[in-house]
């Protein structure tokens, strides 16, 4: 039992951050590249799951924000 919630992946910031900073990293143009890190880092600003507090969201918050500043 649960729920399934079924959305176009770049509806989620988590993806579309991945995505581009997928796109950043294959980039040969250095100043585009910067301009698409630049764009990634805009996606989904602010503390991932803020107002919660367990020891398993508090690992995945930690995780997300390495990869953030990664």
């Amino acid at each position: 039992g649960g729920y399934l919630l079924a959305t176009d992946a770049m509806s989620v910031d988590l993806h579309r951050f991945r995505h581009v900073v997928r796109q950043a990293k294959s980039c040969t143009d250095p100043l585009q590249a910067a301009d698409l890190f630049d764009a990634a880092l805009h996606i989904g600003r602010g503390e991932p799951f803020a107002s919660l507090h367990t020891a398993w969201i508090n690992k995945v918050r930690d995780a997300l924000m390495d990869e953030r500043f990664s």
